[in-house]
């Protein structure tokens, strides 16, 4: 790798770790600048997975230590979650190249609208708050296998906002509480990235260095995130998020 592919992969890994440390969202910084380095197609969101999987294992740990963590409706909807990113992943490879580029400009922009309002949805859900759903309800609910088999594939397939898409199906579906949702959607979030990284490493298509470089950027950065959090950090972060997002996408617009 040169130089500058080092640079742009540690403070585009650095600036997504921050934002999603306080708004969520880093797969829509990461994409867009392995897109760059790698070239905008199924290898970007292949190495993306490396970063993914780091993040969310991380964040994965933090809830275990609080105690937020329902690991029986976790894995059970993560058995539809895990077989949706098999499918993704397998089928995104056939996927002409240029698709891509495309996905991630008209996209992002509903994307970034999405995890905008994560909040104001969560906030609603949970005035409107059911009791939760069993685990074997999960397994055997079409709602269920519906959502989780949509969310996976989509993570599998392209990935950004995949991690908010399984939250809010968690809330509205699952009919979780916050606090646990939050948890467990980070647990399949780790189930589908980890099949999805499988399954793209046996075909030759996650470039490790890149990935690697990323991630250790990604962690810093959300470390960094996570001692500057306050509540009004949110106000700030997510216009910034949707101006990087905006100058990463006019530049693959405008790139030939």
């Amino acid at each position: 790798m040169s130089t500058v592919t080092v640079l742009l992969l540690l403070v585009g890994g650095g600036v997504a770790g921050f934002i999603d440390s306080i708004a969520g969202g880093a797969a829509l910084v990461t994409i867009p600048v392995l897109s760059i380095v790698l070239g905008a197609g199924v290898q970007a969101v292949a190495t993306s997975k490396v970063v993914g999987v780091a993040a969310a294992l991380m964040a994965l740990g933090v809830f275990y230590l609080h105690g937020h963590m329902d690991w029986k409706r976790g894995f059970a909807f993560g058995l539809w979650v895990g077989i949706g990113s098999l499918a993704g992943s397998t089928l995104a490879p056939y996927l002409p190249v240029a698709y891509f580029r495309w996905m991630l400009i008209l996209l992002c922009p509903f994307l970034l609208a999405v995890i905008w309002q994560k909040d104001r949805w969560a906030k609603v859900a949970q005035r409107e708050h059911q009791p939760s759903l069993t685990p074997l309800q999960v397994v055997l609910d079409p709602k269920c296998i519906f959502a989780g088999i949509a969310c996976g594939f989509y993570d599998g397939f392209f990935g950004p906002a995949g991690g908010t898409f399984m939250f809010l199906a968690l809330v509205f579906v699952v009919r979780m509480k916050l606090l646990p949702s939050m948890a467990v959607a980070k647990l399949v979030n780790s189930v589908a990235g980890i099949t999805a990284l499988i399954n793209y490493s046996l075909k030759h298509l996650v470039h490790w260095e890149e990935g690697f470089v990323m991630t250790v950027a990604v962690l810093v950065g959300a470390f960094v995130g996570a001692r500057c959090a306050s509540k009004g950090a949110t106000k700030i972060v997510r216009p910034v998020l949707a101006c990087v997002v905006a100058l990463l996408l006019c530049h693959l617009l405008l790139s030939p």
